[in-house]
């Protein structure tokens, strides 16, 4: 209990003395989560399970596609980071 308390207190800490705390949460999704949920399972079935060349196929343009969203995820947030530190204030969205 004390440790989960700990460790909200310390995320609204952050959230509040970093004033684009949103964006910088949007790049490291865009680095972690598509990979992980997609690329990741798709490279190690394609390294370790014998598949058919179809299911093979498919796991590379599954790989292909999550690193490419990834990377665009990752350039619109830092995009949108530049944004905001240079004073637009359509990136915090007010």
């Amino acid at each position: 209990m004390f440790v989960t308390v700990l460790c909200i207190a310390f995320g609204g800490i952050v959230a509040y003395t970093f004033p684009f705390f949103s964006i910088v949460m949007a790049i490291i999704a865009a680095l972690g989560d598509i990979m992980s949920m997609f690329g990741l399972p798709c490279l190690f079935s394609i390294k370790l399970l014998r598949l058919p060349s179809w299911e093979k196929w498919l796991c590379w343009v599954l790989l292909v596609l999550s690193v490419l969203l990834s990377a665009v995820g990752v350039f619109s947030s830092v995009q949108q980071l530049i944004e905001a530190y240079a004073g637009g204030s359509e990136a915090t969205g007010g």
